[in-house]
């Protein structure tokens, strides 16, 4: 499986390596898993990778770094991806959905063509239009 090492530590010899499989994180414990002489590779370094599970972790027990650094700036990208971006961020707390405003149950219409007409009432009235 291929992967990436997001972070290593040479003096503890400790590394922590996203897996292709978009699984766990698979962490280097030792140097043992190394099959040539050097330091662990460095973050931002591709690799191949094969682990087992030891205890609910992913343990690399072997660990190929293929050619070069892919991107030896990747430790800073990913700190400042998970950084809030207060710019864009808006301000304040978003504003509640505006509820409708609905009759209580109690409220029943009233049918307005049993009222009967009068001079008191006539410009309120709904007359019905006959067809």
């Amino acid at each position: 499986m291929y992967g990436v090492v997001l972070w290593s530590d040479p003096q503890k010899r400790q590394a922590v390596v996203w897996c292709s499989d978009h699984g766990d994180l698979a962490y280097v414990q030792s140097r043992d898993c190394m099959d040539a002489e050097g330091d662990l590779p460095k973050a931002g370094t591709s690799c191949v990778i094969e682990f087992h599970n030891q205890n609910g972790l992913r343990v690399c027990k072997k660990l190929t770094p293929m050619t070069g650094e892919a991107l030896p700036d990747l430790p800073n990208i990913l700190h400042n991806e998970a950084k809030p971006h207060t710019a864009d961020a808006p301000k304040g707390n978003p504003p509640l959905p505006r509820k409708t405003a609905r009759p209580a149950a109690s409220h029943k219409r009233v049918d307005t063509r049993s009222i009967p007409v009068n001079a008191a009432n006539c410009d309120k009235a709904i007359i019905p239009k006959s067809g």
